[in-house]
This record gives C-alpha cells, sequence and structure tokens, in this order.
C-alpha cells in the first residue's frame, strides 16, 4: 500500500563509480612500513575484459564492443524473461538467502523469534504433498464468505476487507506522502482491481492484445473449472464484460503519471458527493480508518462508475469476480492445478516467461514480501560489512561536492536558480545498505503446515502497519525496498536516493574497484 518512484539505477551506479572516492597521496617509505598491518587492497580496474568483443570497432557501436562475447554465449534462463546484471545479482541473493532460510528451517528456534517465523513459513511453502493434499479447502472460507454476500452494504464491507487481504478490487489504497505537504502520510484511493495489466490491453485492437484478451477470458474460464462451477465459460464471458466496463472509466497509463491531475484532495462527505454511489465513510470504518477522515481520490470519473456499477451489477457477477480475484491472489500457495494455471497466463502468457522458477525460489520471494525485514537484518550482517557502507558514504559525499562544482559551471542559470539547485543538493538524503530502523512483525504467527494462513496473517500485519501511518508524520527513516532487494529508487518528495544492501554488490559495486561494465539482454 505505498507509492515507489524507480530510476535506471545501473546508470547511477555508473556515474557514483566514475566519481570514486580519490586516493591519499603516496606516504613516506617509513610511514608506509609502520602502517603495513591493515592495508586495504589498491583498488583494480572493474572492466570485464572478458565480455570485449575486438571485432566490432568501438567508434562503430561501443554497447555492441564492450558486451559482445557476453552476449553471444549467455542464454537467457527458462524461467526469466531477460538477463542481465540485475538478474545476476538477483541470482546471487537468492543463493545467499536460501542459505539463511534453509538453516532457519532446520532449527529449532524460540517460538515467535525471527528464524522460527522465517524457518516455519518457508517450510509451509516448500511441503509441497501437504499443499497437494488440501488442494482449494485452504481458501474456502474466504470463499465461502464471498459466497454470503446478499446485498449491497454487505457488497461495500467486503471490497475494504479485500483491500486488508491484499486482494485487488476496484477500489484500490496506497498510503503515502501528501502531494502538496510531502510531510504528512495520506490515502490515496486508486484505480484497481483488474486482470489485465492496464487500460489499452481491454480495447486495443493490435493482434497481440487481442490474444490475450482471449487468453484471459479462457483463464476465467479454467479457474472457475477447477472450483467445480459447471457454467464457467458464461462466468468468464460475464466478468470479461463486467472488467472492460470499469476499464472503460479507468485512465491510461500516459494520464496516470499526471501527478496535478492525480491529486484531488476530499473530505468524506466531498467523496461521497462526486461518487455518487460509493459510501466512503462505511468503507473507510471497514477498513479501520476513522469515517470522517480524508482522502485522495485519484480518478473520479472512474469511481462514479464504480459507483454505478455497485448499484446496478448483479450480486451474481459481483461474488463471481470477487472469487476470481481471490484465487488468483492466492494461487501461488494453492496446489498444482491453480499454480500452473495462474503461471500459465501471467506469466507465460503475458510475461514471455517459458518455465516457472523452482520451488524454493517462488517460497523466497514470498517471504520477501511477507517478512522482509527479517531476512534483511540476517542478510545485511552476512552480506554486506560496514566497511562497504563507509565506502558508499564517502563515494557519495564526493558525488555530491561535484554537484555543487558542476552547478556553479553552469552558464544557463541564473544566480537564484543555482542557489535553488546549491539547496536542493545539501538537502538531498541518501540511504545506503540498510535501514536505521526495522519494521516491527510483533504478533505475527507462523505455522510449518498453514501457508495460506501463514500468508494471510503475514498481509494482517503490513497491512495494518499501512494503516497506522494515515494522517501521521512521514517517517524520513523509512525505506520503501529491503536490503536485500536489487534495484534502487528515488523519492521526489522525500528529494532522497535508496541504495539496497544487495545492489551494493559486483560488479554494480566494488570498494576494491574503481569503474565497471556491465551487460544486459532482453527476450524477444
Amino acid at each position: 500500500m505505498q507509492f515507489r518512484w524507480s530510476l535506471p539505477v545501473a546508470l547511477t551506479l555508473t556515474t557514483l563509480a566514475a566519481h570514486a572516492a580519490p586516493q591519499a597521496p603516496e606516504p613516506p617509505a617509513a610511514a608506509t612500513a609502520m602502517a603495513a598491518a591493515p592495508a586495504v587492497a589498491a583498488p583494480t580496474s572493474g572492466l570485464f575484459l572478458q565480455n570485449f568483443d575486438r571485432t566490432v570497432r568501438p567508434q562503430d557501436d561501443l554497447y555492441r564492443f564492450v558486451n559482445g562475447t557476453w552476449l553471444k554465449n549467455t542464454e537467457i534462463p527458462a524461467d526469466k524473461s531477460n538477463y542481465g546484471a540485475f538478474m545476476l545479482l538477483s541470482d546471487e541473493a537468492e543463493k545467499n538467502l536460501r542459505v539463511i532460510v534453509e538453516e532457519a528451517a532446520a532449527a529449532r528456534a524460540a517460538s515467535g523469534s525471527a528464524q522460527q517465523l522465517i524457518g516455519d513459513f518457508y517450510s509451509s511453502f516448500m511441503d509441497e504433498a501437504k499443499i497437494e493434499q488440501l488442494g482449494l479447502k485452504p481458501l474456502q472460507p474466504e470463499l465461502d464468505r464471498i459466497a454470503a454476500i446478499i446485498d449491497r452494504k454487505q457488497l461495500l464491507s467486503y471490497l475494504s476487507r479485500a483491500q486488508l487481504l491484499m486482494i485487488d478490487n476496484p477500489i484500490g489504497a496506497q498510503i503515502f506522502a501528501d502531494a502538496k505537504n510531502p510531510d504528512l502520510n495520506t490515502l490515496w484511493v486508486t484505480q484497481s482491481g483488474f486482470g489485465l495489466p492496464e487500460r489499452d490491453y481491454y480495447f486495443s485492437t493490435d493482434q497481440r492484445f487481442t490474444e490475450i484478451r482471449g487468453a484471459y477470458e479462457k483463464h476465467i474460464d479454467n479457474v472457475f473449472k477447477l472450483t467445480g462451477r459447471k457454467d464457467s465459460a458464461a462466468v468468464a464471458q460475464d466478468l470479461m464484460a463486467f472488467e472492460t466496463r470499469l476499464a472503460k472509466a479507468s485512465w491510461p497509463a500516459v494520464k496516470l503519471r499526471d501527478i496535478e491531475a492525480l491529486y484531488n484532495p476530499m473530505t468524506v462527505e466531498s467523496a461521497e458527493q462526486a461518487t455518487p454511489g460509493i459510501d466512503w465513510s462505511t468503507w473507510l470504518t471497514d477498513m479501520t480508518l476513522p469515517g470522517s477522515g480524508e482522502l485522495v481520490l485519484t480518478q473520479k470519473d472512474y469511481f462514479q462508475e464504480v459507483g454505478k456499477a455497485l448499484d446496478d451489477v448483479p450480486l451474481a457477477t459481483w461474488r463471481d469476480y470477487l472469487t476470481l480475484r481471490t484465487i488468483d491472489a492466492f494461487s501461488p500457495y494453492l496446489s498444482k492445478a491453480f499454480v500452473d494455471e495462474n503461471f500459465d497466463f501471467y506469466q507465460r502468457t503475458l510475461s514471455g516467461t517459458p518455465q516457472i522458477k523452482p520451488r524454493w525460489k517462488r517460497a523466497l520471494a514470498e517471504l520477501e514480501g511477507s517478512t522482509g525485514d527479517l531476512l534483511g537484518q540476517e542478510y545485511v550482517k552476512r552480506h554486506f560489512p560496514p566497511e562497504a557502507k563507509q565506502r558508499m558514504d564517502v563515494l557519495v559525499g564526493n558525488l555530491l561536492k561535484a554537484f555543487d562544482v558542476s552547478i556553479d559551471e553552469l552558464a544557463w542559470m541564473g544566480p537564484e536558480t543555482k542557489q535553488a539547485a546549491h539547496d536542493k543538493a545539501r538537502n538531498f538524503t541518501v540511504k545506503i545498505g540498510y535501514p536505521t530502523k526495522w519494521k516491527d512483525y510483533t504478533g505475527l504467527v507462523a505455522s510449518k503446515d498453514d501457508l495460506v494462513g501463514n500468508v494471510l496473517r503475514a498481509r494482517a500485519v503490513n497491512v495494518q502497519r499501512e494503516l497506522k501511518k494515515v494522517g501521521q508524520p512521514v517517517d524520513k527513516t523509512e525505506w520503501g525496498m529491503t536490503p536485500q532487494t536489487v534495484n534502487a529508487y528515488y523519492n521526489p518528495l522525500a528529494n532522497e536516493i535508496v541504495f539496497p544492501a544487495a545492489i551494493l554488490q559486483p560488479p554494480f559495486f566494488d570498494p576494491r574497484r574503481t569503474t565497471r561494465s556491465t551487460t544486459a539482454r532482453s527476450a524477444p
């Protein structure tokens, strides 16, 4: 429940590497002898000469010259849609995390400890025989709750519950800083609940989109077949028409980038006047938020259509829709038939990934989302020593000094603009490696034989932590990624850039090196 901004991290780190900390002058021989004991290895080049293609002239194609041999010799793994330096690092991080979780699973740790929570959660995901035996049963109580919806009030109440369980539905909620008051957390209500990635997938006449729509309708049909429904094909047609109706009122991707258009702060009363049919007070109360609070209504016209749909779409259609969204949300934790169906559409068809990841990798991905900071604390202890953080701190400090110099040299900037640029650079926050304050998982319970229950309980803990932020000051120490994430991001409202420990590894960053080369390859 949070907005995040990302950026091409490889380019950022290339820039950082170019501004590595300068070396101290050569000391006298006597001083060298006295300081010999804790000596650090001299920096070496980060260029991977074995990847160079000497048959290509660098002035013709520098990228091929530097990466050509790697591109020729590297195949994209079957469980990935692309491969490059990011994926290489992700693979390495996964191997390191696997050691951590398997050690935790084998340990007899104290109940409620980080090791017990991680170990038992991982064990529950890896117990494939138990999961296969249970089939759809672990999710049946939630499906029964949906089937029991008999009026519009219960329907709206369930949309709140779906949000608490992180089940996609037409009323999405995200908590982030207020766009005009970045020191205060605000609830942003957003368009959501589509089985296809964005609006164009429902309307483009391009052959690829037409094929995907057909595959999605078949996916819906297959999901309901797995539940035993005899009318699955008719249900699929009905739900496709329902989603298409909402998609027509949704905003296209380009418009979603317009923060000014998205920023519509309202009281609950004004939101209810703007979007008849949605009782925002009840929705907020059922989400454990003050029903008289405020929210940012990002797409007013979309929610006007949702309000109409809450009133005129048959409850049977709504129940089928929520059943679909719930099964799709939990298919990765159910028996093989549901796992395979979910992968076939969302990964093979939409993303072009030909093969599902090994089960242990999927288990790690779930733990990353559910207990990321518990994993992160142990990852940092083992794989990001204090010296690496210190080196990055110095490196970034040098870069900020370079910014100051370059700003002064810009002929097209006037004195006032230069001063504003200097102020922004001086107020720039850089977060390196890992947070100073870890997330709290108090109340989380994990069992070795209850995967769906573990997921539900973890989601409840994580969502409630987020909801408590609404109306509260923004915590400037908080991170939007875990230390073991191979990525980075820039948050413009906070004027901060964040580099997790897992991306500060070779080839992107190495304290012993001063330059580097990266490669990337994508599937056709």
